[in-house]
């Protein structure tokens, strides 16, 4: 069931113009939305109360690549400008292993351990 819906939305979303991001995509993607989230204050919050390009950037990348195969996302052209998360229904969060092989050990190492216990507070608050 949830593999028509996803390609219902995948069909709306082309006939709407848009573009269906590619896993090529994704760093490109991770960099935009670090720069939109300049001095967010959660952003700000995940790292002691400062903003950290580096770190908004790996937890963007994580998160895209840990839904890509779950999500359709899609942006505003092939230019990656700006983009979207259409998730399915029961869509439950990143899974442990999947967080630590797409760059969740590099994330640690760059910002601490602390960054878990901030990450899994907002995404159970969420």
């Amino acid at each position: 069931m949830i593999a028509k819906i996803k390609l219902l939305a995948k069909k709306a979303i082309e006939k709407a113009g848009l573009y269906i991001v590619q896993k090529k995509d994704l760093e490109r993607l991770a960099e935009v939305a670090a720069d939109a989230y300049e001095d967010y204050p959660l952003h700000n919050w995940f790292t002691k109360g400062k903003y950290d390009k580096k770190a908004s950037k790996l937890i963007m990348l994580i998160s895209l690549k840990t839904m890509i195969e779950d999500a359709i996302i899609y942006a505003d052209s092939e230019e990656l400008n700006g983009f979207a998360v259409w998730l399915p229904f029961g869509f439950t969060g990143s899974k442990t292993f999947p967080f630590l092989i797409n760059g969740g050990l590099k994330l640690i190492l760059h910002s601490g351990l602390g960054i878990i216990g901030r990450l899994l507070t907002y995404e159970n608050y969420a």
